[in-house]
């Protein structure tokens, strides 16, 4: 793996664990976690897929796809999934 996809990865994460911080302070949003996987199809990176999982208190969940998307887009999906 190139350290330019493991630094994105390592970005995203901490990115999509920053949006669970800001959910778990308002209780309407019911999101109990949220989840960054990179899953990489191929020994050199270069087909992999990115999903951002999301989980309610109420038990349910969901998995988004967000390959290729900048922060702001996966937080544009995680906004549109959540409220």
């Amino acid at each position: 793996m190139q350290v330019e996809t493991a630094q994105m990865i390592e970005e995203k994460s901490r990115f999509v664990t920053g949006i669970e911080t800001l959910l778990s302070l308002d209780k309407n949003s019911m999101v109990d976690s949220l989840i960054y996987k990179f899953d990489m199809q191929d020994e050199a990176g270069e087909v992999y897929d990115e999903y951002v999982g999301i989980a309610w208190e109420t038990g349910g969940a969901k998995r988004v796809l967000v390959t290729g998307y900048s922060n702001g887009a996966i937080l544009k999906e995680i906004i549109k999934e959540v409220y």
